[in-house]
């Protein structure tokens, strides 16, 4: 992979290429490098990779055994890559592209995770995000994603589902899933304290405490997180939101775990956090001509959460777990803008969800079964300066199904099915501002797959899935006068070919997945209305590489090629093109060397060429562009030092192009500038 920089006016033209063709390279990477890697693995057997427990689909089986296409970080390896934050997680893993703060989230095999409206259309009509981010069972909200992060401070696990994943997930899980999964109290002390210090601003204190309350019984966990940076964008102050580049997220969370020893079978795990986050809509460069859609003032987003979560599991035999989550979630997100000026907004609302669940499991380990419901209830109030309040609830009741049947010793079948009912109530506005919405969304979602273990090490299969996400209304606030209009919901029937594979004594681990989504009345905006397409198809692969090459370097890749088209006869502006910030290929690799007491880190990703707009406007094209981070650590017995640069070589590719009805060329996105600092950890 070529490290050169490519000039912003590069108008190279997007990978071409047919389903065959990612075929037999995918086939060949899983079959034929089997046979190669025979050899040289007699040369390698200093280190293992580990065997990871995968949680977010229920199963809590290992990525050997998981159909879905998934990139796992456990603690360890978010440390060593330099993930930090929800944006870190997202760029490490393929076919993904995050753009950063502001109104759009990450594309998950070139499906736009925002949800069919982003910034005003979303606010409007309360699109839901297509990307699902669940913290310790609670999902995030399109505008705690968009204009917030999550600390990856003392998180256990970590794991990157692309794909629809309505079957397990439910709502807002079209696009795919991320899985965050935060330490559980353990029974012993511990402590650990961080410290950071870099240019623009960069400062990050974080602290664990953990102890026991009653020996093997009782024992908290508490953790807390401030990560603060200012944007190298040339962003000012103004009153009433003060320094508009400041960039924050504080995090605060404890733990509380009960397992009596008079009831052994029984654990219980109380969760409360706090998080409030600070960033301006965007990092573009400022542009202060009359009617520019990202002066120098910028919008600045504060948003504020409290959870409180219940986790509870019982073993009432040896077959039988009964389980029981449930959450509340009180948030507030304000929209600050210069005094004087319109479309200064805030919501308020609260969430509440409630999942009790069983599983079984037979004597014979032949049949896994689960079998659970749900009920998740938000209500949120919005306001905003100029369009006026809204009054927004959803209510959504789901029971699902899902058995794993090993139908010999070396073929497991896994079926899955999930009914799900949601109402969406939606009612205010003024005067041409207004709408109402009162709907109901009823929907089966079935997965299906079929996995041949091989042996012990490989593992092939198949699987089909469906995915869904709802309607809604908005207002079309660019026409005079604003019309209101409603859309439809969207759904999309996944296919996919997968492998896994261990080899050279577990040394190495290979993952592939190939896969065909095939979409019905996909939601698109257009100017300021959300609509649905006739139909679009999206086909490529996924492939991961973790290798320990020896006891002390291990290295790390990952590709992703993909393929889109839309297909419409009401919008022709949209007939045969492809979809936004979706191109042919995105990769990563990096490794870990360990020199005595010193660890050396270093990454690459790149992007491929694509388009910012689905209208695919060449004014809007993107180059393709590349990120190389590093870093050095010092280890010793309680804790390490580390010197770290993201965007090491300070590259200021043009990432993202705005466009409402035209490509705002004068206010680009480039990437990230470099940071360079020096972080200390201390653990006893």
């Amino acid at each position: 992979m070529e490290l050169l920089r490519t000039e912003r006016s590069a108008k190279s033209q997007p990978n071409q290429y047919q389903l065959s063709t990612l075929a037999a390279a995918i086939t060949f990477a899983c079959f034929g490098i089997q046979s190669s890697l025979a050899v040289a693995a007699e040369e390698t057997k200093d280190g293992t990779v580990p065997t990871l427990v995968v949680y977010g689909d229920k199963t809590e089986r290992s990525l050997q055994e998981t159909s879905a296409s998934v990139v796992v970080f456990d603690q360890d390896s978010m440390e060593e890559k330099g993930i930090n934050t929800t944006q870190d997680l997202l760029r490490m893993s393929p076919n993904i592209v995050d753009t950063g703060y502001g109104n759009q989230i990450a594309t998950v095999r070139g499906l736009d995770g925002s949800g069919p409206g982003v910034g005003a259309a979303a606010f409007i009509s309360g699109a839901k995000p297509r990307l699902n981010v669940s913290l310790d069972g609670r999902a995030l909200t399109y505008n705690e994603l968009a204009y917030g992060q999550s600390s990856m401070w003392d998180i256990q696990q970590a794991e990157v589902y692309l794909g629809p994943q309505s079957y397990i997930q439910g709502r807002n899980s079209i696009a795919g899933t991320v899985v965050l999964k935060s330490n559980d109290p353990i029974f012993e002390r511990q402590f650990s304290a961080k410290g950071g210090l870099g240019n623009n601003s960069f400062q990050q204190t974080a602290i664990v405490y953990n102890d026991v309350l009653v020996d093997d019984q009782v024992a908290f966990r508490i953790s807390a997180d401030r990560q603060y940076q200012e944007s190298a964008v040339a962003l000012v102050s103004y009153d009433p939101a003060g320094d508009s580049s400041e960039i924050e997220s504080n995090v605060i969370r404890a733990k509380l775990l009960v397992e009596p020893s008079k009831i052994p079978e029984l654990s219980s795990t109380i969760t409360i956090s706090h998080n409030d986050t600070r960033a301006p809509q965007g990092e573009y460069e400022p542009d202060d001509s009359p009617f520019a859609p990202f002066p120098s003032k910028r919008p600045v987003f504060e948003g504020k959460s409290n959870s409180y979560v219940w986790d509870l599991t019982y073993g009432a035999t040896s077959n039988i777990e009964l389980a029981f989550n449930t959450n509340y979630t009180d948030f507030e997100i304000e929209r600050i803008v210069p005094t004087g000026d319109r479309f200064a907004a805030e919501i308020q609302g609260t969430e509440y969800h409630i999942e009790p669940s069983l599983r079984y499991r037979s004597d014979s380990e032949q049949l896994d079964l689960l079998v659970g419901a749900r009920y998740f209830s938000n209500s949120q109030d919005d306001a905003i300066n100029g369009m006026g309040n809204y009054e927004d609830e959803t209510k959504t009741q789901s029971v699902y199904l899902q058995a794993i049947y090993n139908l010999t010793h070396s073929l497991v079948l896994t079926a899955v099915g999930r009914y799900e009912s949601e109402k969406r109530f939606r009612q205010g506005g003024e005067g041409l501002f207004a709408l109402e919405l009162d709907e109901t969304y009823n929907n089966f979602l079935p997965k299906l797959a079929l996995a041949w273990h091989s042996d012990k090490n490989n593992t092939f299969g198949v699987s089909v899935a469906k995915g869904s996400s709802s309607g809604g209304a908005g207002v079309s606030f660019t026409t005079m006068p604003p019309e209101i209009y409603t859309f439809d919901e969207e759904s999309v029937w996944n296919y996919e070919l997968f492998t896994r594979h261990r080899l050279m004594d577990q040394s190495l681990q290979l993952t592939t997945n190939i896969f065909f989504n095939d979409y019905e009345d996909l939601q698109q905006l257009t100017g300021s209305t959300i609509s649905n397409l006739d139909g679009a198809k999206s086909y490529g692969a996924e492939a991961t590489m973790d290798w320990y090459a020896t006891h002390d370097l291990s290295l790390f890749a990952n590709v992703g090629l993909l393929k889109t088209k839309i297909s419409d006869t009401t919008q022709s502006i949209y007939d045969g093109k492809e979809f936004a910030r979706a191109p042919g290929f995105t990769g990563g690799a990096g490794l870990n060397y360990w020199l005595g007491n010193f660890e050396l880190n270093g990454n690459v990703q790149y992007v491929g060429d694509h388009y910012s707009t689905t209208d695919n406007i060449e004014e809007g094209k993107i180059s393709g562009y590349t990120t190389v981070n590093a870093s050095i650590a010092y280890v010793f017995d309680y804790g390490h030092i580390k010197l770290f640069a993201d965007n090491l070589f300070d590259s200021d590719d043009v990432i993202l192009y705005e466009a409402r009805g035209q490509v705002y060329t004068d206010s680009p996105l480039l990437q990230k500038a470099r940071t360079v600092g020096l972080l200390a950890q201390i653990d006893f």
